[in-house]
């Protein structure tokens, strides 16, 4: 039995405090993830991932910013993912270069949620995460780059390159879709 205060009532003080950062994180954090990826179950995975390592740092104290940290883990987790899904696209194209391509599909009308999503991923991962911070999580230019572990100057230029990128692709969008 350990005196209040103890080593467990620390322990037990830590996993509280841990519990409710999991409560405020997990929907914004899930979100973030889902918006990087573009995938609702990857997200899930990403964002428990990013608990899951928090959680050991978190218990020895080692986390001054604990969401910052946890955008971080996602986004280094996206950046792999597609690091491994850019190497299988790679092969992919070697093997279909060897056979023939088939025609072109149909058109296909696409709906503008999925022109704004397809924008975003074709996005470089720093950039995206840059966007989705200052506009989807209505963070500061100042907190964007704390949770991204960069300068205020990045942040302002990988906005301003993501939004330039964005412009392009939905005007390329709706001058698609007028020439229909």
């Amino acid at each position: 039995m350990t005196k209040a205060g103890g080593p467990v009532a620390g322990e037990e003080v830590r996993a509280a405090a841990f519990a409710t950062l999991f409560a405020e994180e997990r929907d914004r954090l899930f979100r973030f993830a889902c918006v990087m990826c573009g995938s609702r179950d990857v997200a899930e995975d990403l964002a428990a991932e990013a608990f899951a390592r928090l959680y050991p740092k978190w218990r020895r104290g080692h986390i001054d910013d604990p969401a910052a940290y946890l955008r971080r883990v996602v986004l280094n987790l996206v950046r792999g993912r597609y690091r491994r899904l850019a190497v299988q696209r790679r092969a992919a194209v070697r093997i279909e270069r060897g056979q023939e391509m088939t025609a072109a599909s149909a058109d296909v009308r696409i709906a503008d949620q999925e022109v704004v999503r397809a924008a975003l991923r074709a996005l470089a991962p720093r950039q995206r995460a840059a966007v989705i911070l200052r506009f989807m999580e209505d963070r500061s230019e100042v907190e964007t780059a704390a949770i991204l572990g960069v300068t205020l100057g990045t942040v302002k230029s990988q906005v301003s390159r993501a939004l330039g990128h964005l412009r392009v692709a939905m005007d390329a969008d709706v001058q698609n879709r007028g020439a229909r």
